[in-house]
């Protein structure tokens, strides 16, 4: 489906493609989810982003993710023990949404009886049409069509969905700073390695602060947010930009977990 575009958030795997203003426009809440056994359904909310009604369908998309936290789709479900196209149901999949309308989603999965513990992850994608073009209503969903239609904007959220008593850690590592080049703006960034521990992936937020070599509080001078090692991935290599430039004192990043305690995955220092 060549002509549809992703719009994936920032390493979350969400980010917005440029499109004209009169464009068809979704918008997906909450940005990522993750279930267990003890609550195996969610509610997914779809925002229409545009000036007209647009018509909506929900579908299930693979990917797996690579060490530079860039992603590959696949044309098969990433764990053979766990398909979503059979075990997840959505209420309801196709609808019509009015300008600057909403429409809340339920999503439910169905696990097989033999299901082993462990991580299993797959992307709901949200796929926007324009609703003047009602031939896209007469169309079946199928795995691997090819639709001839005026699609505008497809976002997409990854779903996790953990059996069992799983363990999860993270460790930063291989800190550098990374100077800005020769005539392009910013501060330079600092480049590291998360490496995950335990059986399931990571999901956090990393920030980074500097102690003022004078003294006082430390400052916030870089954050990356929606930093995620999922299970398939065991080190993850990214650079966070630097909000301002580093004063020669010691540098603190903190990565915290989005989910479950809210605690702190790690902590290391980098002195300059």
């Amino acid at each position: 489906m060549k002509h549809i575009l992703f719009a994936f958030i920032a390493a979350c795997l969400f980010t917005v493609t440029s499109m004209p203003a009169n464009a068809a426009r979704v918008d997906i809440l909450p940005r990522k989810i993750v279930l267990d056994d003890r609550g195996r359904s969610a509610d997914i909310t779809i925002f229409n982003l545009g000036d007209k009604p647009n018509f909506v369908r929900l579908s299930i998309i693979h990917y797996r993710q690579k060490s530079d936290g860039t992603y590959e789709e696949l044309k098969t479900p990433l764990s053979a023990a766990f398909n979503p196209e059979t075990g997840v149901r959505f209420s309801p999949k196709q609808f019509t949404l009015p300008a600057g309308g909403r429409q809340k989603i339920r999503l439910a999965i169905q696990k097989p009886a033999d299901l082993p513990d462990g991580e299993y992850r797959f992307h709901v994608r949200a796929i926007s049409f324009d609703e003047e073009d009602s031939s896209v209503r007469r169309q079946k969903l199928d795995k691997g069509s090819s639709l001839s239609l005026k699609m505008n904007l497809a976002v997409a959220i990854p779903v996790v969905f953990r059996k069992g008593q799983l363990t999860s850690g993270a460790k930063i590592e291989n800190v550098t700073t990374v100077p800005k080049e020769s005539g392009v703006q910013g501060f330079g960034s600092l480049k590291f390695d998360i490496v995950r521990t335990g059986k399931a992936g990571v999901m956090g937020t990393i920030r980074a602060f500097q102690q003022p070599v004078g003294g006082g509080e430390p400052v916030e001078v870089g954050i990356s947010s929606n930093l995620n090692v999922f299970s398939e991935v065991e080190r993850r290599t990214t650079e966070m930009p630097l909000r301002q430039a580093l004063n020669g004192g010691p540098v603190r990043l903190v990565y915290t977990n989005d989910f479950g305690d809210k605690g702190v995955f790690d902590e290391v220092i980098l002195e300059k």
